[in-house]
C-alpha cells in the first residue's frame, strides 16, 4: 500500500485532488496550531481558492507544542485528507495548500516577517492565550510585529479559537507585549497597520482513530498518516476588517459581516453549550460518545429545556438566523454517529470552556433576578465530572490542567456540600453566592452525587418553566 505523497497526485480516480500545480503557491498564510480542526476547516475554505486559481495563499504552519504533525506530513510532501462524513456518504479530497510545517519560535518570527506572507490564522486552544511568557504566541507575534514594522510590512491576524470576540482578546494580549517596549512605537503601529478581525468558526472534527485511518486507506488505496475527519456541515463568520490582502474566502462560503458578535453569542450559547451540556452528564451516565448521549432521550430534552427556558431568552439572535431551526440542526450534527466524538473530548479543558459556554447565560439569568436551576445544574455536573466518579462508580479522567485546584479542593473535603462549597470558591468568575443560592446549589449537587443523573433530571424543578 503505498504512502500519500505528490507522486500520487494525478492517478486516483475516487479521491479529490488539488486543482492546481503546488510548485506554483506562494507562503501567503502562516497558521499556528496545526491540529485537526485547522486542516479540516480554515485550510478546506483556502484550498477551494486555491483551486479557482489564485495561488497566493499557500500556508505555512506552525506547531509549537510538539513536532508530531510534522514528523506524519513531511513524508507525504505536506498532503493529508479531508474525509467528510455522514450517514450515508464518505468522500475523500487531498489538500495541498500546506507547503510546510516549523516547530519552532524563531522558524516562526522567521516565517510572520516573509514579506509575502499576508494573514497569519491562529488555532491555539482558549488556554494558549494565557501564556503570557516571552515564548508564549502573543509575545511572538508582538515580536514578529516588530520585525514587520521596520519593514512597514502591514498584517492582518486571525483568531479562529473558541473565545468570544477572540480579535480583540488576540489583540489586547498582543498589545500588552507592545507596550512593554515603549520606545519601539510598536503600539502605535500597530494601531495604525495591523488588524484583528474577529472571527466565528464551526466544524465537528473529533480526533482520528486507528479506524478512521484504516476506512480512508480501504477506499482511497494509499496509507496517510494524518488525515482528519468531519461533519459536513461547516460554518465560518469573519469580521471584514483586514489591512492586508485576503483570500476570497467568501466564494467557499465563508461569511463576511461587521459584526461577528451575533453569531459568536449563538455558537458558544447554543452549539458549544449543549456539547458541554451532553459531555458531563453523559459522562456521569457512562456514555463514550456525544451521539450516544443525544440518543438518551432524557438528556436531549434536558438540553432542549436547558436551551428554552435558560440560553435562548438571554440570546441576541442575528437577522435572519431562525434560531429554532438552528437548535434542532445543532442535535441533528451531534446525533451523527459516523462522525463520533468523545464526551471526554469536548469535557476536556471545561475550566476554560465554562467560562465561555455556560456561565454568561447562568449569570444572566442571576441579573435578570432569576433561577436558572438547569445551568446550574449543568455547573454541578462539571464538578461531579472533576471528583472523578460516574453515577456506576466507574472512574472518569479528562485533561483539564485548569480545574487542578477545584479537583485539589474537592479531595481535601468529605461531605458532599462541602466539596460543593470549596469548588465553587475557586471559581472566580462569581461572587460569594448568598445563602439562599448557597444551599439550593449545595442541595442539587448532593443529590446529584447521591442519586445520579437519571433521579436528579427526574427532578421536577428541571421540566417546569
Amino acid at each position: 500500500m503505498p504512502r500519500l505523497n505528490q507522486s500520487l497526485l494525478g492517478g486516483l480516480t475516487e479521491v479529490g485532488q488539488p486543482q492546481y500545480v503546488r510548485g506554483n503557491l506562494q507562503p501567503g498564510i502562516v497558521h499556528i496550531g496545526t491540529g485537526a480542526f485547522h486542516r479540516a476547516h480554515q485550510a478546506w475554505y483556502t484550498e477551494q481558492i486555491l483551486n479557482s486559481g489564485d495561488l497566493r495563499w499557500g500556508t505555512v504552519g506552525v506547531s509549537l507544542r510538539s513536532a508530531t504533525v510534522r514528523d506524519a506530513l513531511e513524508p507525504q510532501d505536506y498532503l493529508y485528507t479531508v474525509a467528510t462524513a455522514d450517514q450515508d456518504r464518505f468522500d475523500l479530497a487531498i489538500q495541498g495548500g500546506l507547503l510546510r510545517i516549523v516547530n519552532s519560535p524563531e522558524a516562526l518570527l522567521q516565517m510572520v516577517v516573509d514579506p509575502q506572507v499576508q494573514i497569519v490564522t491562529l488555532t491555539i486552544t482558549e488556554k494558549g492565550y494565557a501564556d503570557e511568557s516571552r515564548r508564549g504566541v502573543p509575545a511572538l507575534l508582538a515580536e514578529s510585529l516588530l520585525k514587520r514594522m521596520h519593514k512597514n510590512q502591514p498584517l492582518t491576524v486571525i483568531s479562529c479559537d473558541n473565545l468570544s470576540e477572540n480579535g480583540r482578546a488576540l489583540a489586547d494580549r498582543v498589545m500588552a507585549h507592545a507596550q512593554a517596549d515603549r520606545d519601539s512605537g510598536l503600539s502605535s503601529w500597530i494601531r495604525d497597520h495591523v488588524s484583528f478581525p474577529s472571527t466565528m468558526v464551526d466544524r465537528i472534527t473529533p480526533a482520528t482513530t486507528a479506524a478512521d485511518r484504516q476506512r480512508i486507506q480501504d477506499a482511497a488505496g494509499y496509507l496517510d498518516a494524518a488525515p482528519v475527519v468531519c461533519e459536513r456541515f461547516s460554518q465560518w463568520v469573519i469580521e471584514d476588517r483586514f489591512a492586508t490582502d485576503r483570500p476570497q474566502w467568501e466564494l467557499a462560503g465563508a461569511q463576511l459581516v461587521s459584526d461577528v458578535v451575533p453569531f459568536e453569542q449563538v455558537k458558544l450559547r447554543v452549539l458549544n453549550a449543549t456539547h458541554s451540556v451532553l459531555a458531563y452528564t453523559g459522562l456521569l451516565k457512562g456514555y463514550e460518545f456525544i451521539h450516544d448521549a443525544v440518543a438518551d432521550t432524557q438528556l436531549r430534552d434536558f438540553a432542549l429545556q436547558t436551551l428554552e427556558h435558560e440560553i435562548k431568552p438571554n440570546i441576541d439572535v442575528p437577522e435572519g438566523l431562525d434560531i429554532d431551526d438552528y437548535i434542532r440542526g445543532v442535535l441533528i450534527r451531534f446525533a451523527n454517529a459516523a462522525v463520533p466524538y468523545k464526551t471526554m473530548q469536548v469535557a476536556s479543558d471545561g475550566s476554560q470552556k465554562m467560562s465561555q459556554r455556560i456561565f454568561p447565560s447562568l449569570n444572566d439569568c442571576w441579573d435578570r433576578g432569576l433561577s436558572a436551576p438547569r445551568l446550574e445544574f449543568v455547573v454541578c455536573a462539571w464538578i461531579r465530572t472533576l471528583a472523578g466518579v460516574a453515577d456506576d462508580g466507574s472512574p472518569i479522567s479528562y485533561n483539564d490542567p485548569g480545574a487542578d485546584r477545584i479537583k485539589n479542593e474537592l479531595a481535601k473535603c468529605e461531605g458532599l456540600q462541602e466539596q460543593f462549597a470549596a469548588a465553587w470558591r475557586q471559581l472566580t468568575s462569581f461572587d460569594p453566592l448568598d445563602e439562599v443560592m448557597q444551599t439550593r446549589l449545595a442541595e442539587c449537587y448532593t443529590r446529584l452525587a447521591q442519586k445520579g443523573v437519571n433521579a436528579s433530571l427526574r427532578h421536577e424543578r428541571f421540566f417546569d418553566r
